[in-house]
């Protein structure tokens, strides 16, 4: 504010400048705002505040676009995974890999875990990114965990219940926050996490060997070709039933996991 004269008396004025030059056609229909304003009978002060308000808001974007059913649905299964390791052995949450950019979602010495999510029970194929995916570690094992969900709005399985479960067996608080900030989520409980409720999941497990229906760099004899990049493809998991676990190999495969 400064005290000016005018007409011979001292008055108030409202100083708004602008002080970088990049931002004058900006400033100049900022300005333009507030004389209207002002000339619609608004105070100068909250012609002022408001106007400002309005262009930030404006300059600063709308809302940011809500997590995808998709985005809670493969978090939910990867939790899922976690919470049945760590039942077993709290320090799993440390071969938790998947949110670091690892290429796969758990890895402990030269074991691995892979873990698919589905937004219907009836789902029969996976989406496999890369041709590293599911390639198992060298002189490893790899198993994919195809976990199938379905939405249920009075469902006791969400983001918030998993979180909250993985904290009563005893995980290290900040790794679990680390891990899921990795991933923005940054607050499990939060509305937008937990918009989605399912019921029980229903999970199948498959050993990722030879013979397994995927792409790796094993099919590429003379290497990966030149150029190709971003590989996104399709496994249809009808044709790995010879691959697939009953309940005792999954608990000895989540046994030798964490041994």
């Amino acid at each position: 504010m400064s005290r000016l004269s005018a007409d011979g008396k001292p008055s108030l004025f409202v100083d708004v400048t602008c002080l970088d030059c990049g931002l004058e056609s900006v400033f100049s229909e900022l300005a333009a705002d507030i004389l209207r304003r002002v000339t619609a009978g608004t105070p100068p002060a909250a012609a002022v505040v408001d106007g400002i308000r309005e262009f930030r808001a404006l300059l600063e974007g709308g809302p940011e676009t809500p997590v995808p059913d998709e985005g809670i649905a493969g978090l939910l299964g990867e939790l899922i995974l976690l919470r049945m390791l760590c039942e077993r052995d709290v320090s799993a949450i440390q071969s938790w890999t998947g949110p670091f950019g690892q290429r796969h979602d758990f890895r402990r010495g030269n074991n691995a875990l892979e873990v698919k999510t589905s937004l219907r029970l009836d789902r029969t194929s996976v989406t496999v990114h890369g041709i590293d995916q599911l390639s198992a570690p060298d002189d490893g094992r790899l198993i994919l965990f195809h976990i199938m969900l379905e939405r249920d709005d009075l469902g006791a399985l969400s983001i918030g219940a998993l979180a909250s479960n993985l904290i009563s067996l005893g995980v290290d608080r900040h790794l679990l926050r680390v891990a899921l900030q990795a991933l923005d989520c940054d607050d499990p409980e939060s509305q937008e996490w937990n918009r989605c409720r399912f019921s029980s999941p229903v999970m199948k497990a498959y050993e990722v060997r030879h013979g397994f229906p995927a792409i790796t760099r094993h099919h590429f004899s003379e290497g990966v070709p030149p150029g190709l990049a971003n590989v996104r493809y399709e496994v249809n998991l009808d044709l790995a039933a010879s691959f697939a676990l009953d309940e005792a190999s999954v608990n000895d495969a989540i046994a030798r996991f964490l041994s």
